[in-house]
């Protein structure tokens, strides 16, 4: 199942109370609950002929929110994909409604907004997985959960409309113009729009003059998101090179702030340990930019001659997919979904010793980042506790080239362990508390 997903249907259709305490009872997360949803409401009535008159509601509110021009910044060109589906449903009136390509995987904030304003609006029932958001029938349930939405998604504002990056008439000429239009290309963004600037580094020499920007976002539940561009200009050889990089999150940082007894276990636990690496087998659905040269260059790596300027264009769009999909995890469960489940090849694919196949997509195991994000996860998401004897296994009886002395050996053994009783720490602590904190150190 996927992260985004919501599912929509008409009140007459919802299920009784004791239905819905029995399901919340014993769902233990999100997705269980958006299971009993499709077993319970909407396989049992998808074929039914009927009227929607609450599902065309709420697609005529979203329809004539999003084409007001003040909001065209956010909304640029959905009013045509919601009016398709607006059409849909006038001549189906399909009591339920599920599609996750259409709204589940918009995730700018604004949008999550008008979601949930056309719920309100229209009266309908809904079970939203993006936000663990359910409106049925009862009054008290419904105005609890819009509430909490409202809270999570301000109203939107108007937004002075901007020239778009786009277009090859804004060519940048030098490291200097690139650096004004990655800000105006974040300023633009659904997305990077809440990304702040959290340090610049500035190198100019005799061969090349370089910028390195690093960008940071705090959700709302304290989740730090954080990545670089470094922009560089070759003098010698008249090349521009681009990066994007260190996609990371940080999930569990700011449970340090909230509680001093925690500072004893700080000091035992390396501060790397709560950031989540992205950059495993990066983000492969991106298009890859064929230099000159004969090789591909993915975002990581996009060089070409500064009279080929017009490529900067190229690589903002690659930037355009990879942050709309990093910014958009901002929770451990999500992240985990995508690392099980997505349907886009985000990680390395090599062989499956750590994972089986998902969607024909594995995770290679010999890479120590391979190893760190999966035994990570599978601690943190307490899923395949086999798969984590597996992990531990095969780091600490690793097989290593003869070159390699006794000591170096030795030493990423200690390594390991290290890492491994750390994880464990972290999680029973701030992810599944166990025990009290004083025998954890």
């Amino acid at each position: 199942m996927a992260t985004y997903e919501l599912y929509l249907w008409e009140p007459d259709v919802d299920l009784e109370d004791d239905q819905w305490q029995e399901i919340l009872g014993d769902a233990e997360d999100s997705f269980a609950i958006a299971y009993e949803v499709c077993n319970e409401i909407y396989y049992k009535h998808e074929d039914v002929s009927a009227d929607a008159p609450h599902l065309l509601k709420f697609f005529q509110y979203l329809y004539d929110v999003i084409k007001q021009p003040k909001y065209a910044d956010y909304f640029e060109g959905m009013d045509q994909r919601i009016e398709n589906d607006l059409d849909i449903v006038k001549r189906a009136r399909r009591i339920v409604w599920h599609d996750e390509n259409i709204l589940g995987n918009e995730t700018s904030q604004e949008f999550r907004r008008v979601l949930y304003e056309a719920i309100e609006h229209s009266g309908i029932c809904a079970y939203s997985s993006m936000d663990g958001l359910l409106c049925n029938t009862d009054s008290y349930t419904r105005r609890n959960a819009l509430k909490d939405a409202f809270q999570l998604y301000p109203p939107l504002k108007t937004v002075k409309k901007s020239n778009k990056i786009t277009s090859l008439e804004h060519i940048p000429k030098d490291v200097k113009e690139m650096r004004e239009m990655v800000f105006l290309f974040m300023q633009q963004h659904p997305l990077g729009r809440y990304f702040e600037l959290e340090e610049e580094t500035k190198y100019s020499g005799s061969v090349e003059k370089t910028n390195g920007l690093h960008f940071q976002r705090v959700c709302n539940n304290g989740v730090k998101q954080k990545f670089k561009i470094v922009l560089t200009y070759s003098k010698k050889w008249g090349e521009f090179e681009l990066t994007a990089s260190s996609f990371c999150y940080d999930f569990f940082s700011h449970n340090f702030d909230m509680n001093e007894k925690l500072c004893v276990i700080k000091e035992n636990i390396n501060n790397n340990l709560m950031e989540i690496n992205f950059n495993l087998g990066f983000i492969k659905f991106v298009q890859d930019f064929e230099s000159k040269y004969g090789a591909k260059h993915d975002i990581r790596y996009f060089r070409f001659d500064k009279e080929d300027a017009k490529y900067f264009n190229i690589f903002l769009k690659q930037l355009d997919a990879c942050l709309s999909l990093f910014a958009s995890i901002d929770s451990l469960e999500k992240f985990i979904d995508l690392f099980l489940n997505s349907d886009q090849t985000v990680f390395s694919t090599e062989d499956d010793f750590i994972l089986p196949s998902y969607n024909n997509r594995e995770i290679s195991p010999f890479g120590v980042e391979q190893l760190d994000l999966a035994y990570m996860l599978f601690t943190y998401g307490n899923i395949y506790p086999e798969k984590i004897k597996k992990i531990e296994e095969y780091a600490l009886n690793y097989l290593y080239p003869n070159h390699f002395s006794e000591v170096i050996k030795e030493k990423y053994k200690k390594r390991f362990k290290e890492l491994f009783r750390h994880i464990n720490l972290l999680n029973d602590y701030l992810v599944n508390p166990t025990k009290d904190w004083r025998e954890l150190v």
